[in-house]
């Protein structure tokens, strides 16, 4: 049986002309083109400008407007949080504040002192640092039929939100609101927390999203491994039935990781994060640099790849266009090694866009492997 590779470059994807993929130096990325079908991917939907939780669960083979239920539990799970059945979770950024207005959306952890006092705002919820500036707000029951506070990300979709545009916009935390009647308690619950938070935290404000209660039911991979960067991954893969690996510290001993891995499991996802965080960012040389380097020091390591056994996808889970300093609605390059090859020869969004495999829906992907 062949087994599959799925490297994720998240955000890598960008719009316009002259990407940072378009222009890196990525000579072993062109090289796998040169051997692969390539094309395009939507990840979840035409409009939608995904959440890195739905573009891969869509990506794994799932139909994510029928099984995804919210953001909260997948950071929850893949950061080891324990909770009971009926808890609401909610991710969390700490972000910075000047007054009522966010300064850095991606702002910084909490002291320690401060979570103390956050901690002590009501015995029901607590706020729990999961990676950087990131955490898991823990409520010990309520609905999951709210808005989010995150300026950055609307519901679309049942549960599936997209992302707004950041760069040029004055950002403030939006008022929660509940989306039914069986949502009003806990809206107006954490409506009052977040102020009571504000107020404690003086030039930070907590910003919510992706209230779940349950969840997904994924199809089933409990022959793969995973490695990843960040929480909400592992709790896809956990969801998933993967085997959860903890990622070595430099792209090249990621590489030798999953090479290694390839030995014992059927399948391996490994999400590369470098290139989304500088697109947040807005650091179109930082981008590029990262594409750089993930290219020369882990992409090389995988030419020594036996193709007529393992089959490699490279992909993005979505685009983060540097201008918008946000997730965007563009589809992603892809590749697969693969018997078949047509003739494009780079590794971009507008040389990909002539390949083969042409626009393939995100749920589509991995049947696309030979």
């Amino acid at each position: 049986m062949k087994k599959t590779l799925l490297v994720i470059l998240d955000g890598a994807a960008d719009s316009g002309f002259n990407t940072p993929l378009k222009v890196s130096n990525t000579k072993y990325l062109d090289l796998f083109a040169c051997m692969a079908n390539t094309g395009l991917v939507i990840p979840v939907g035409k409009g939608i400008a995904p959440e890195s939780d739905s573009a891969i669960i869509a990506l794994l083979g799932n139909r994510v407007e029928k099984v995804y239920t919210g953001r909260g539990i997948l950071e929850a799970m893949g950061a080891n949080v324990s909770f009971n059945p009926g808890t609401l979770l909610l991710r969390a950024n700490i972000a910075s504040s000047k007054g009522r207005r966010i300064t850095n959306i991606e702002g910084h952890r909490l002291s320690k002192s401060e979570l103390k006092k956050i901690n002590n705002i009501h015995p029901d919820i607590r706020l729990i640092p999961t990676l950087g500036y990131r955490a898991v707000l823990r409520v010990k029951t309520g609905s999951a039929s709210v808005s989010n506070s995150h300026p950055g990300y609307i519901r679309v979709l049942g549960s599936i939100t997209s992302a707004q545009k950041i760069r040029g916009r004055i950002l403030f935390r939006k008022r929660i609101k509940p989306l039914s009647k069986s949502g009003k308690k806990t809206a107006d619950l954490l409506e009052w927390f977040s102020k009571e938070s504000e107020r404690i935290l003086k030039n930070k404000t907590i910003l919510l999203r992706g209230a779940s209660t349950k969840p997904p039911k994924l199809i089933q991979h409990r022959d793969w491994a995973c490695i990843a960067d960040t929480p909400v991954e592992y709790g896809v893969a956990k969801c998933s039935g993967m085997s959860i690996i903890k990622p070595k510290k430099t792209l090249s001993q990621k590489a030798s990781q999953v090479l290694r891995l390839l030995n014992r499991f059927n399948g391996v996802y490994i999400q590369l994060k470098d290139p989304d965080h500088f697109s947040h960012q807005g650091d179109r040389a930082g981008k590029i640099k990262s594409l750089e380097q993930i290219d020369r020091q882990f992409i090389s390591k995988l030419h020594s790849l036996d193709l007529d056994k393992v089959s490699i996808i490279i992909t993005s889970d979505h685009a983060t266009p540097i201008k918008r300093r946000a997730h965007g609605v563009q589809p992603t390059p892809v590749l697969i090694t693969g018997k078949k090859q047509d003739k494009v020869n780079t590794f971009s969004e507008v040389s990909c866009k002539k390949g083969f495999l042409g626009t393939v829906k995100g749920y589509d992907l991995l049947k696309q492997v030979s």
